[in-house]
């Protein structure tokens, strides 16, 4: 049986997003570590998702082979052959448009059911627009269209410190559901108005339904202890 292993780099051009995806095959026409001929153009596929699309900064892959790569630009989906899959979201392409400023995407993950999980951040409402960041989740149905049954109308957010203060930095950077079903989102937070407060690591987790779920700090919350600089979950 021939072993494929994918690789997604991307580049930005006169600012488009250039996605690149290789497969490379264990058993192909070549020696072991070529390119797989049959995928894409000679192995590889470039596409330009437009501009403001940022870098594609993860992927999954679907029961079916399908590949889903993660972005700014929100969700792409390709056949296994590297064609663009237009039957998924907006001609192959999910935006996510999270409710506020400088939102982006950074990982992506697939649910048993076949539901898909985006990760990033969001602007947080209650600050003025372009300092203030918070952890952000969208869900999407297995064809790319937001699953309305997750959080609000398909997303959910939230925040680390409390009182939340203006500047504060909370990055989500990674994705990884459990066997139970409910989702781990990791990252990094910092406290706003504080320049010395250090940036620690941060990881929430939601249920399947986008509430919280009870753990060692409010919420379902969690950061490791923090200097006598920044305030930290007691």
């Amino acid at each position: 049986m021939r072993k494929r292993t994918w690789y997604v780099l991307a580049c930005v051009l006169s600012g488009g997003l250039l996605a690149v995806i290789s497969s490379v095959s264990a058993v192909a026409a070549g020696a072991p570590g070529s390119l797989d001929q049959t995928f894409g153009n000679g192995g590889k596929v470039l596409t330009d998702l437009g501009v403001g699309g940022g870098v594609a900064s993860d992927a999954a892959l679907q029961s079916n082979g399908d590949i889903v790569v993660s972005g700014g630009f929100g969700l792409a989906r390709y056949l296994p052959s590297g064609q663009l899959d237009t039957s998924f979201g907006q001609r192959a392409v999910a935006p996510v448009g999270f409710a506020f400023d400088g939102d982006s995407g950074t990982a992506v993950a697939i649910q048993p059911d076949g539901k898909i999980i985006w990760v990033g951040s969001q602007g947080n409402p209650n600050f003025t627009p372009g300092g203030t960041f918070e952890f952000a989740v969208a869900r999407f149905n297995s064809n790319g269209t937001p699953d309305s049954g997750f959080g609000a109308g398909g997303t959910a957010s939230t925040e680390f410190f409390s009182p939340p203060l203006a500047g504060a930095k909370e990055f989500a950077h990674a994705v990884l559901v459990q066997p139970d079903g409910k989702i781990l989102v990791g990252g990094s937070a910092r406290q706003g108005q504080n320049r010395f407060a250090p940036i620690q690591g941060a990881i929430a987790r939601f249920t399947p339904m986008a509430a919280w779920t009870p753990a060692s700090a409010p919420a379902g919350r969690s950061c490791p202890p923090a200097t006598a600089a920044s305030p930290r979950w007691a």
